[in-house]
């Protein structure tokens, strides 16, 4: 049986009119904490939600009610009441109903609540509806606020990620100004972005990070490559570990784009110390305690796509060869080193054909030793 699609609910003038002249009656007797009236005040915000999906009402009540401001008043009213109460959420879904595809209505949104969402955030309050909020301003206005993102990521690290603050932190990372901070992020952080953004890859989704960003990415794996081998398997530095670790997944990825790709050509030190990697690898081998230590045996539940050791070395043959693709100059930087078998044949890898669980399948030699 099919279904049909509602046609949305749409409110005539004269109704938003009285609608309006109902909220305003309620600021005054909302202030003796009346949860009766409190009731009231919730459907009659419920009413203006359902009925301002049509762009004519949006318009309508921004340029000829006082239902905006009027819920501002009720807004700083309520939340004091109790922070998790129906008719602050009500009154954060009316707010995204009235700004979807409208420019004009987000511009003022932003001006007398973004501040209010983003203390909701902060506070835990209403989270979803919060998210919400913040990602449809952010469609319509950048904000580059340091304060924010340290809150969106707590948000992840406490366990409160919806779909919005997902939404959200992607559409960050397209802007410039996000990546100027990402430096400045603890680690925890760090792996949430580096996350996000293989997810992002991996769902093969059609976004471009800014030049700056990988700019970013490969001075930060650079700095790795000097004491990689000295992040010791501890409870401080797993977690460093597993960045390193996000953080070569990406740009092994990010190197399969032609987009991308001669970024990672012009830096000859990217395939200077991919290569020195990729031989001291195995010198892991011999150190019982670092966080690249291969693992001998594989148990169920081991948990072993979570071992910082996983994908390591798929990773680095995929940047080495894609860096050398179609590039006689990187071709040539690898052919004196012991690490590059001359007779293999360079091919641009992209995710699909360097599928890490067949890496015993791969057939690259780097120092005589099959990987």
């Amino acid at each position: 049986m099919s279904i049909e699609a509602r046609e949305p609910i749409t409110a005539s003038e004269g109704a938003l009119n009285y609608l309006d002249k109902l909220l305003k009656l309620q600021v005054d007797k909302l202030q003796n904490d009346n949860m009766q009236d409190l009731q009231v005040t919730t459907e009659i915000l419920r009413s203006l939600r359902n009925c301002t999906s049509d762009l004519l009402t949006q318009q309508y009540i921004i340029a000829d009610t006082n239902i905006l401001d009027t819920t501002g008043a009720i807004f700083s009213i309520v939340i004091t009441i109790d922070e998790n109460n129906l008719c602050l959420k009500i009154l954060l879904q009316f707010l995204i109903n009235l700004m979807s595809s409208n420019k004009a209505v987000g511009e003022k949104i932003f001006v007398m609540y973004y501040e209010r969402a983003k203390k909701c955030l902060q506070r835990k309050v209403h989270v979803y509806e919060s998210a919400a909020l913040i990602y449809n301003i952010s469609l319509i206005k950048p904000i580059p606020d340091t304060e924010l993102m340290n809150t969106v990521l707590d948000l992840y690290c406490e366990g409160f990620e919806n779909e919005f603050l997902i939404f959200f932190l992607e559409n960050s990372m397209l802007d410039s100004n996000f990546w100027n901070t990402y430096i400045h992020f603890k680690t925890e952080y760090k792996v949430i972005i580096l996350k996000t953004l293989r997810n992002m890859e991996l769902q093969r989704r059609t976004y471009s990070i800014p030049s700056v960003a990988l700019e970013i990415l490969i001075e930060q794996f650079l700095k790795f490559c000097d004491n990689i081998f000295h992040i010791l398997e501890n409870d401080e530095c797993s977690i460093k570990a597993y960045e390193v670790l996000l953080l070569l997944e990406v740009l092994s990825s990010l190197s399969s784009d032609e987009n991308y790709l001669k970024e990672f050509q012009s830096n000859k030190n990217v395939l200077i110390n991919a290569g020195a990697l990729l031989i001291n690898i195995h010198m892991l081998g011999k150190q019982n305690n670092n966080c690249f230590t291969p693992i001998q045996k594989f148990k169920i539940n081991h948990g072993l796509k979570e071992h910082p050791a996983f994908g390591f070395k798929a990773d680095l043959i995929r940047l080495i060869g894609n860096i050398c693709w179609k590039h006689k100059t990187m071709q040539d930087l690898v052919n004196p080193y012991h690490y590059y078998t001359p007779s293999i044949r360079f091919a641009k890898l992209n995710d699909r054909e360097m599928g890490k669980p067949h890496l015993s399948a791969t057939r690259y030699k780097y120092n005589d030793i099959l990987l």
